[in-house]
């Protein structure tokens, strides 16, 4: 009875009464979170750091969308230095380097396509806030939504986890209003774009969209092999560069630890903590190979329990969430810039939940995290504090999700059978 009044909730569209509590409470805490992050730019910048910026180089700055578009301009991108990037990633800068033919710079087009993904993604956030809070107050919490640190360290980068980002908030949007073959071929882009948001699909799975999950593969899958068909070289030589290539990225980090531990958001990342409290039971330890595999075992196995835990819950934020936690920390190399696509998941589950402080403190903290400061010193590089802190409120936010006792369903659960 509990699962098909459940399932009534999420058909009928309702938000629980307390859903308005959680937004502002968002509002005020998203508001304090970004004061605390444009003054510690300028911390950084004009005190500690006055040749420099927060993110990166100058020089280095937009780089992981120009240098794309300058490799796929002559569709031939597996001979560059970025083989190992997705073939729809690349197809993307395809499209937008013909506009560098028609006589527009490269900052104009960066900014422009930019511009176009922040408008929407601020649409899709006023969206799934306009039916409980006041249009002044949705319109300022949806900015400060985008206004926070994954968002802003993404742009600096011009990461094309950006565009992931916007195809899983056209995903959330979607499934919310009901367009589950719309959500899934959004959700299939995604997983084109950046092979992460595949995990999203286990939503569909859990909740016997099984059509849906085969137009989300279908699409995922034409999205990859349509361009290796395009890019000279023909699809099995192009394939076959990208497997290869990879294949060498995704074993980068393992013995070698170090050279990843400082702007990522990793769960690998948790073996730093005994570094930094001084507790280290083996010297360079994130240099040692075996540890390493003993603990991508013992994340494979939570990532396993994830996706069991998500067949037994009817409640698709809930599911949307903890898969997210898991698709940013699992990967050895997650970078943090792959915390923009915490920004929509979670403020979907606040606008779903009732008032939960705990929950909104520390989805707040994960999107606050700052790489700027320095929380002790390896061989290698310094590490930052975000780069221990992160895991840590991913972790939390997991936790919470798993275990908290949800009280406030059972609440919910009787308003409607009684309404």
């Amino acid at each position: 009875m509990r699962n098909a009044e459940l399932i009534k909730e999420q058909a009928s569209g309702n938000i629980p009464r307390g859903s308005a509590a959680n937004q502002r409470l968002l509002l005020a805490l998203l508001c304090l979170a970004n004061l605390v992050m444009v003054g510690s730019f300028f911390m950084m910048r004009y005190w500690m750091s006055p040749d420099g910026f927060i993110f990166f180089d100058v020089d280095d700055r937009f780089m992981d969308l120009i240098n794309p578009m300058r490799e796929a301009q002559a569709l031939n991108p597996y001979l560059g230095h970025n083989a190992s990037s997705p073939p729809f990633m690349f197809f993307i800068a395809y499209v937008l380097s013909l506009f560098r033919r028609l006589a527009f710079s490269e900052g104009m087009i960066f900014f422009a396509s930019m511009a176009i993904i922040f408008v929407i993604m601020l649409l899709i956030l006023f969206s799934l806030h306009k039916e409980k809070l006041p249009p002044a107050e949705n319109i300022c919490l949806s900015i400060l939504f985008l206004a926070s640190y994954p968002f802003f360290y993404t742009f600096d980068r011009g990461n094309f986890v950006l565009f992931a980002a916007f195809f899983v908030a056209a995903f959330i949007w979607a499934y919310h209003k009901e367009r589950f073959y719309w959500a899934a071929i959004f959700l299939g882009l995604a997983a084109a774009v950046k092979l992460y948001p595949a995990v999203l699909g286990v939503v569909f799975l859990a909740n016997k969209k099984f059509r849906q999950a085969i137009v989300c593969a279908v699409t995922g899958v034409a999205a990859t092999a349509i361009p290796l068909s395009i890019y000279q070289g023909g699809f099995s030589k192009n394939l076959e560069i990208f497997l290869n290539a990879s294949g060498q990225y995704a074993d980068v980090g393992n013995g070698i630890l170090g050279w990843l531990v400082n702007v990522r958001s990793s769960f690998y990342q948790l073996i730093l903590i005994p570094k930094m409290i001084g507790v280290d039971p083996l010297e360079h330890i994130w240099q040692v190979p075996e540890f390493i595999s003993l603990f991508r075992i013992l994340l494979t196995a939570l990532f396993i329990l994830v996706i069991l835990y998500c067949f037994f819950t009817e409640r698709t934020h809930d599911q949307i969430l903890l898969l997210t936690v898991m698709m940013i920390g699992y990967p050895i190399e997650s970078g943090a810039y792959n915390l923009v696509l915490f920004i929509v998941p979670f403020a979907y589950w606040a606008v779903k939940e009732k008032r939960c402080p705990l929950m909104m403190v520390l989805g707040v903290l994960v999107m606050t995290c700052l790489n700027g400061f320095v929380a002790f010193h390896s061989p290698v590089t310094a590490i930052s504090l975000q780069a221990v802190l992160n895991p840590v409120f991913l972790l939390c936010v997991l936790g919470f999700l798993i275990f908290s006792k949800r009280s406030e369903m059972q609440d919910d659960v009787q308003c409607i059978s009684q309404g």
